[in-house]
């Protein structure tokens, strides 16, 4: 009984997390590169084009993270 309250209790945190974080990640790992590159990537969807997923996705996600990253060492090293 206690382990399906606990199984249901980390599976609950767990979809929290996954539909928090995989946005978050991206829109800051977005808005970092679109600073950085000046607006040129991740460059605009065509919904035109065969091809509509013109850049990589995983590397925006992971630029956010390592965005997040450093966010967290400055403040638990400085704050």
């Amino acid at each position: 009984m206690l382990e399906a309250v606990v199984e249901g209790f980390f599976y609950t945190i767990g979809e929290i997390l996954a539909y928090t974080l995989w946005p978050l990640l991206y829109y800051s790992g977005w808005l970092v590169l679109k600073v950085i590159t000046f607006g040129s990537y991740p460059p605009k969807s065509d919904p035109m084009s065969f091809n509509p997923n013109n850049h990589s996705k995983v590397f925006v996600r992971f630029i956010g993270f390592l965005l997040w990253c450093a966010v967290g060492f400055v403040v638990f090293k400085y704050i």
